[in-house]
């Protein structure tokens, strides 16, 4: 396992909006961008707002200062953080919708498609699968990236990113285990001493 590429790419911004699902069929494996995920923007929506309007509630009651005109305000904020929010995933969704699907893999063909940098190679080319977290501006952020052998060298190609240092993409991997033949590489930097470990996670090694 090659030691060039031990960090991740760390290009763009990182958030923990995932949009990616897996699909796959007889035909082909396909990691792509989901519907909006609207449910889980209210349930965070509503979660947001009962916490920090509870708050409120139990700081101004205890202090026997509670006040519904002057808890309007305030509320409001919460809302309008709330409607914000929504509309920046919204924004996101788009984004990653015009950008196309992330990584397609034909199981017949044997070939590899990544739409977003309109290449395509033999499956024969790929050397890891790689999943790695390491520092990015003193956080642990996660990346899926491909490592193929393109005209004598190794190359490496981004397919999804994450702010989570762990447990980011659990339903590709688990697929992309379950149905390639891929190695798969779990490569991870110690927060304390930085030091870079490397594990085959894949159930072909």
């Amino acid at each position: 396992m090659t030691d060039q590429f031990d960090k991740i790419i760390g290009e763009g911004p990182y958030d923990n909006i995932d949009l990616s699902e897996v699909e796959s069929d007889r035909q082909q494996l396909q990691i792509k961008v989901r519907s909006f995920p609207l449910l889980a923007v209210i349930i965070l929506n509503i979660v947001f707002i009962c916490f920090f309007g509870g708050f409120s509630y139990l700081a101004y009651n205890s202090s026997n200062q509670f006040e519904l005109g002057k808890q309007i305000p305030i509320i409001s904020i919460y809302f309008i953080t709330a409607g914000l929010f929504t509309l920046f995933v919204k924004l996101k969704h788009q984004k990653e919708t015009s950008k196309g699907t992330y990584f397609i893999y034909n199981k017949k063909e044997k070939y590899i498609l990544l739409p977003r940098q309109d290449l395509n190679f033999s499956a024969s080319q790929v050397d890891q699968i790689q999943y790695i977290s390491t520092k990015y501006n003193d956080s642990i952020v996660s990346e899926l990236n491909i490592i193929i052998d393109q005209n004598n060298e190794q190359v490496r190609y981004p397919i999804l990113k994450h702010v989570a240092g762990m447990n980011a993409f659990p339903k590709i991997l688990k697929a992309l285990k379950e149905e390639t033949n891929f190695m798969i590489v779990r490569t991870e930097e110690s927060i304390f001493k930085g030091k870079i470990r490397k594990k085959i996670i894949s159930n072909h090694a």
